[in-house]
């Protein structure tokens, strides 16, 4: 129902899109970086890296940009670079009569913050919640549309807050981000920020204080004033504190493992779960089996030869205690039961888990 536009805070218009050679080292964090007249993107994979460029085409050719993104790459191209015209906006009202637009048909905002299947998602969940019976009553759908359109509202706020926050000056585009004005929302946000150094967050809003504040320190935007509250607490107190949080930071940056270790004990987690759900399967054809656990009779399901352990969640019913989700999302649980006696991993063996498996995944979990 009719497309609202807003260019006016989020200028770029096309995206140039590849996928490149990975390089030597593979880094576990996606790279945005500034160009004259957009971003370039680099997400990297496990044998390749998904590239793009994201650009106003009022301020640079489909070739000038092209060209950019190719120089930008760690290693050779591995497909023809591809143009996509975006348009940057959301729809006046998302649910209309018995249509719902969910995803790309709702709405777009430029990929920055990576929130296009976020916001599919949630358009999916919000729709489950308000869905109606045969009244249909016209109240559900404006209570769609008010919180959908708020939450795509709040996401391109934080998005515009990239190109107000930068202080880059020196090409036309960059000049131009710096005279636009800011949405309401981000308006206000900002000058609550300037007067308390506090962000005030609305409901359900997707990114966190802590977004927030790394965007607008990083950028060098700081508050004018702080709640006078923080001059309760005693100068020393205040810094034994700050070097408190200072020491468990570094502290788990030392403990944690390097990226390519901890992705080779994922990809090692993964074979092992899908060894175990294709012993079950092969061992089992029932659709329903029972277990016990603490005197309680538990049902579990048993799944099809090469189930893949992310429809696990899908195929269980939601009621089940011990069964394959615990194995996948439950490893707190395993921790304290799967060594006891007619713990869970007893409980698995009896119901046709191939043991080697299980405890193999058990202990990768852990």
């Amino acid at each position: 129902s009719g497309f609202e536009d807003w260019r006016e805070w989020l200028p770029c218009d096309r995206a140039v899109a590849t996928t490149a050679a990975s390089a030597a080292a593979v880094r576990p964090f996606t790279q945005a970086t500034a160009r004259p007249a957009g971003w370039q993107w680099r997400i990297p994979q496990q044998h390749r890296s998904g590239d793009g460029h994201v650009y106003c085409s009022e301020f640079m050719s489909d070739d000038e940009a092209t060209a950019i993104l190719l120089a930008g790459l760690e290693g050779p191209a591995l497909s023809e670079p591809r143009i996509i015209r975006i348009s940057t906006g959301v729809r006046r009202r998302l649910w209309v009569r018995n249509c719902v637009a969910i995803g790309l048909a709702a709405g777009f905002i430029e990929p920055l913050e990576s929130t296009a299947i976020h916001l599919a998602q949630s358009g999916i969940n919000r729709l489950l919640a308000l869905f109606p019976d045969a009244g249909f009553d016209p109240a559900i759908a404006e209570e769609y549309n008010r919180k959908m359109r708020e939450e795509y509202e709040q996401v391109r706020d934080f998005v515009v807050l990239h190109y107000r926050a930068t202080e880059r000056r020196d090409t036309p585009f960059w000049r131009h981000c710096a005279a636009l004005p800011a949405p309401p929302g981000l308006a206000r946000k900002l000058a609550i920020f300037q007067a308390t150094g506090q962000i005030f967050r609305e409901g359900e809003e997707l990114f966190t204080e802590q977004s927030w504040l790394q965007v607008l320190l990083g950028q060098g935007i700081l508050p004018k004033r702080y709640h006078p509250a923080a001059d309760d607490l005693p100068q020393g107190q205040l810094q034994e504190f700050l070097d408190t949080i200072r020491n468990v930071i570094a502290t788990a940056v030392e403990r944690m493992p390097r990226p390519r270790a901890l992705h080779r004990r994922a990809l090692r987690h993964r074979a092992a779960l899908e060894r175990a759900f294709t012993w079950s399967a092969r061992r089992s054809r029932r659709s329903a089996s029972r277990c016990t656990r603490g005197g309680s009779a538990v049902r579990v399901r048993s799944f099809p030869v090469r189930a893949d352990p992310r429809q696990v969640a899908r195929r269980v019913d939601p009621g089940m205690q011990v069964d394959q989700r615990i194995i996948a999302f439950r490893p707190d649980f395993l921790a304290d039961e799967y060594r006891q006696p007619g713990g869970v991993l007893e409980q698995l063996e009896r119901l046709g888990h191939d043991p080697s498996a299980v405890a193999e995944m058990i202990d990768l979990v852990l």
